[in-house]
C-alpha cells in the first residue's frame, strides 16, 4: 500500500505528531514525503497513492482524495477536518465517544 505523509502547516501544533509518525515509517517500502505546495493530482495517480496522512490540508484536496478512492487521515483539529476526512485523529480533544482522541492516539 503506497502511503503520502503529506506536510503541511508547521505552525500548527500536530505538526509534531505528524513528524513523530513519518519517522516510525519512514524506513518502510512504499512510504512517499511531500509538502503540500508540491501535492499536485498527476504525482497521486503517477505514484499510485493510496493512503495521505497529513496534518493539515485545504479542503479542495479531500474532493480529489475521494474522487480517486484515497484514504486521507488527519491529525489535527477535530472540528476542522470531521466532515472531509476519512479519519481523523486529535490528540487534544476531549471528545472520546466516536473519534480517535485523546492523549492516547
Amino acid at each position: 500500500m503506497n502511503k503520502l505523509f503529506l506536510f503541511g502547516n508547521t505552525d500548527n501544533p500536530y505538526a509534531a505528531e505528524l513528524a513523530q509518525a513519518f519517522s516510525k515509517h519512514k524506513d518502510r517500502q512504499r512510504i512517499h514525503r511531500l509538502v503540500v505546495d508540491e501535492l499536485t493530482t498527476d504525482y497521486l495517480i503517477d505514484n499510485s497513492i493510496q493512503v495521505v496522512i497529513s496534518n493539515w490540508l485545504p479542503k479542495d484536496w479531500f474532493l480529489v482524495f475521494k474522487g480517486l478512492g484515497i484514504v486521507s487521515i488527519v491529525i489535527d483539529d477535530i472540528g476542522r477536518h470531521r466532515e472531509f476526512a476519512d479519519i481523523v485523529i486529535d490528540y487534544r480533544s476531549d471528545d472520546t465517544n466516536k473519534y480517535f482522541t485523546g492523549p492516547r492516539f
